[in-house]
Parts: C-alpha cells; sequence; structure tokens
C-alpha cells in the first residue's frame, strides 16, 4: 500500500513539474515577445516625437501589434499623423531626415533624398511618400526582426518607384549558368528546346546573345557550375566573352567533382585526405586562374565564389574551409564565400564560416504544385533568414519556376515534376523579395540568385525557348529592375 502511495505521489509531483514547465514557457516567451514590439514602438516615440513613451501610448500600440489588430506600417502612419508630430511643423526636407534616421538608421543618401523631396515640392502628399518608406525592403525587414506584421499602406508608390527611391540602389541577380553543351550533352536528353537551337556552348554566336539577354533583362551575374574539367569551356567560352555589364562567378560542384573521384553521392567527409586534399588544391587553383580576369564578379574587390552544397560537407570540412580561405587571402584575394547552407533541415552548422548563406534549389522533390510549394519556401526562408542575420552574415535567396528532370530517366531516378501558372511564379518572386538582405559593407546592394539560365535537362532555365518564350525572363526586371 505504501509503495502505491509513494508511486502516486510522484506521479503527481511529476505532473505538476511538466505543467509548471508548459505554463511558465509561453509566458516566458510572450513576456520576451511583449519587451521586443515595446522596443519596436518606443524608437517611434523617440524618432517621431523627440521624448520617452507614456506608459499609456505605449500599451495601447504594443497591445495593439501583439494581437494582430494593427501592423507595423499602419502604427507608424499613427505616430507620423498625429497631431503630436504635425505640431512639429517640419519642413519636407526635416521630414525626409527623420524617416531616413527611423527606417534606416542613417543619414539621407543624397540620390534618394532628392527623389523624395522633389515628389513632396511637386505637390505629393506625406502620405504617399511614407507609404514607400513603409512598403521598402527595410522596413520589412525591420518588422521582421521583432517578429511584427509589416503590412502595407494603400496609395504606395509604384515599386519601380520605390526601387529607384530608396536606398537600394541595385538587386544583385545571380542566374545558374551551364558550360557544357555539346552534342553529346544533348544527346542525354532535354527538357525544353531554346530558342538558340541545341547550341555548342563555346559557338560565340550563342555567347553573345546570352550576354545580351542577360544585359536586357537584368541579369547581373551568371554564376557558373564549375569543376576543374570545365576549365576550357570557360576560359574560352562565356568568361571570354564581351559580357557587358554582366559578370561570371564560379559556383563550385562537389557533387561532380567528388563523384568522378569514386567517392559516390553526398555526404562528403573530410576526414578522408583525398577529399580535403582535392577541395583545397580547387580552391587555389580558381584563384590563380579566375580571380584577376576583368569579367569576374567582385564585390568592394572581393571576388565571389559559391560553393554548392556545403550542407552536405561533415568530418573536417570547417577546417579544409578555413585553409582555402588562409590561401586565397594569402594570394591578395580576400574571397567573399557563399555557402549553399539552406535546407530544410535547418541545421545552421557551419554558417559563421561564409560571408553569405544562401541556396542552389529549394526544391526538396516535392509538392509539385508551384502554389503549395511558395508557401513551404515562405516558411524555409522565415526560419533561415533570422538566424543568418543574427549570426551577422548576408541572406541569398533562391527563385525558381519549374523542374523537369524526366529526359534524364536513363542516368537517375527522376523527381517529380514541378510546374505552375504565370501567377504562381510571380508569386514565388514576391516571396523572395521579402528576404532581400543588404550586403555587409555595401548598404545600397541587396542579392538574389534564380535557378537557373539554362539548366535545359531540368527545365528550370529563363532561357527564351520555344515552351515558355520569354515569359521568364521578362519577369526578373519587373521584381528586380534592369540595372
Amino acid at each position: 500500500m505504501r509503495n502505491k502511495l509513494l508511486k502516486v505521489k510522484y506521479t503527481l509531483t511529476l505532473l505538476l513539474l511538466i505543467l509548471l514547465i508548459l505554463v511558465s514557457f509561453p509566458l516566458k516567451l510572450f513576456a520576451q515577445s511583449r519587451s521586443d514590439i515595446s522596443n519596436f514602438v518606443t524608437q517611434f516615440y523617440e524618432s517621431f516625437l523627440s521624448r520617452s513613451p507614456d506608459s499609456e501610448g505605449l500599451d495601447k500600440w504594443v497591445n495593439d501589434l501583439s494581437s494582430g489588430s494593427k501592423t507595423g506600417a499602419e502604427v507608424v502612419y499613427g505616430f507620423v499623423f498625429s497631431k503630436e508630430f504635425k505640431d512639429r511643423k517640419l519642413s519636407n526636407a526635416d521630414f525626409l531626415t527623420v524617416l531616413y534616421r527611423t527606417f534606416f538608421d542613417r543619414e539621407p543618401d543624397s540620390n534618394g533624398f532628392n527623389y523624395w523631396l522633389n515628389l513632396l515640392n511637386e505637390g505629393k502628399n506625406r502620405e504617399y511618400i511614407l507609404s514607400g518608406f513603409t512598403n521598402s525592403t527595410e522596413f520589412v525587414n525591420l518588422c521582421r526582426k521583432y517578429g511584427i506584421e509589416a503590412g502595407y499602406l494603400k496609395g504606395a508608390p509604384k515599386a519601380k518607384e520605390v526601387f529607384a527611391a530608396n536606398s537600394i540602389t541595385d538587386t544583385i541577380v545571380y542566374a545558374d549558368y551551364y558550360p557544357w553543351y555539346d552534342d553529346a550533352n544533348w544527346k542525354r536528353g532535354h527538357s525544353n528546346a531554346p530558342y538558340l537551337g541545341l547550341y555548342d556552348s563555346l559557338d560565340p554566336r550563342v555567347l553573345s546573345q546570352h550576354s545580351a539577354w542577360a544585359n536586357e533583362y537584368g541579369i547581373d551575374v551568371f554564376k557558373v557550375g564549375y569543376v576543374p574539367q570545365l576549365d576550357d569551356n570557360i576560359t574560352r567560352g562565356i568568361l571570354n566573352t564581351d559580357l557587358g555589364n554582366t559578370k561570371i562567378c564560379l559556383m563550385y560542384d562537389p557533387l561532380v567533382r567528388f563523384i568522378t573521384l569514386g567517392k559516390g553521392r553526398p555526404p562528403y567527409n573530410f576526414n578522408d585526405p583525398e577529399i580535403y586534399n582535392t577541395f583545397v588544391n580547387d580552391m587555389n587553383h580558381i584563384a590563380d586562374v579566375y580571380f584577376s580576369n576583368p569579367n569576374y564578379f567582385n564585390i568592394n574587390g572581393r571576388p565571389v565564389l559559391w560553393i554548392y552544397i556545403t550542407r552536405d560537407m561533415t568530418g573536417n570540412w570547417k577546417n579544409a574551409i578555413k585553409e582555402a580561405r588562409k590561401n586565397m587571402n594569402d594570394k591578395g584575394y580576400d574571397v567573399y564565400l557563399v555557402g549553399d547552407h539552406i535546407w530544410w533541415d535547418y541545421d545552421y552548422n557551419g554558417i559563421e564560416l561564409f560571408d553569405a548563406i544562401g541556396i542552389y534549389s529549394p526544391y526538396p522533390a516535392g509538392p509539385p504544385d508551384l502554389g503549395q510549394f511558395n508557401k513551404n519556401v515562405n516558411v524555409l526562408y522565415s526560419r533561415w533568414y533570422k538566424v543568418v542575420l543574427d549570426a551577422g552574415k548576408d541572406f541569398i535567396p533562391t527563385g525558381m519556376f519549374a523542374y523537369d528532370d524526366r529526359c534524364l530517366i536513363a542516368e537517375r531516378r527522376p523527381m517529380p515534376v514541378l510546374s505552375g501558372t504565370k501567377e504562381e511564379m510571380e508569386e514565388m518572386l514576391k516571396i523572395v523579395s521579402q528576404y532581400l538582405d543588404t550586403v555587409n559593407g555595401a548598404e545600397n546592394l541587396n542579392q538574389v540568385s534564380l535557378m537557373t539560365f539554362n539548366e535545359n535537362q531540368e527545365g528550370s532555365g529563363v532561357e527564351p525557348s520555344q515552351e515558355w518564350g520569354y515569359s521568364r525572363i521578362e519577369l526578373i526586371p519587373k521584381y528586380f529592375g534592369n540595372n
């Protein structure tokens, strides 16, 4: 009997402890959330009203944001068009300066400032100007930092106007480019028929047209899939082409590289000396052959290098990255390394090694419906975005429209076909646009990647083709500009 009573007592105590944990944990989260929102609102009191918040007013705004009855944009509107702020009787120039300091945490840049000031002086009202700021990427990022829905003010400037006037002067658009096409490669199969036909990647007419399309439709960088076996095709082909305003960078491909070494499919264990040394030697080779070429893309003098599937590296891989970076630095190149690390496992280990975190393809073999896939991608990016920014790294989202590798069924098991309407493709780019992140050390820039320009065996390209014409490539300048 006594043992039974002890068991009952033990069980009740355990249940009580679990209950206390379940109750206290949400309360702590709630308290932290309210504290964050309180900080968000306090900065508006200080910047717009030049005073500390009163407790009654602060509680009201915090409650409105916590409950979701008001968005961040609506709260800002409440401050800017309050009697107290209007009574400050700020000039148009002073009004804009307050907006810049509040939203961008800096003094105005001359181009953006003069653009908005001219609009005000020509008769545009302050509601219109404010909506341009609240609908900016910077404000969306500010709200996301505090866990708040940014919202949207009616009567906003058109996207092109905001793009021209806010602090971002250019979105760097990467598009994956494959330099391996010849008769043998086309015989493997193809998912679409390019307007240029089944071309050779060394054909000067093809290279010239690819360059022309990139310049016309706002592709800033061809991100060239790379293994050393492609050196000849790259150096005699796309790297040796008049690219106009477009540049190239490389995306090193460990998958192809290590398969050719007989290492099979990932993950790749860098405790294997052959894998480790091959990787480090390849990095040295890339620096020696490519970084000094005038067609190679740099950010503030730093050559940009993507590394594919870093998320599938194990063992001593971190030391390999560090050694490769040191070697390139010793050669005089402060490389800007981008790790293809974003994935659905949410494994953030190793992001500290890179300057930016991106993703080649967010498609995990489903769902095949682009509309539902868009929703999943939004969740994927929202979680990675916060972690990457908190780590002080740049975030580079990727947009994709389709996937169809059935033509390679003789070589591998195809993934489900991903397809969608033009409206769903645009929705993908709208989602991606929410996660554009300013570049550390180059705050007038942000970055986005598109999968792909010409992966004609997976049907994911934007290169004009018989199946979709120009409908895909035309979306690039609409959402990211074409400068």
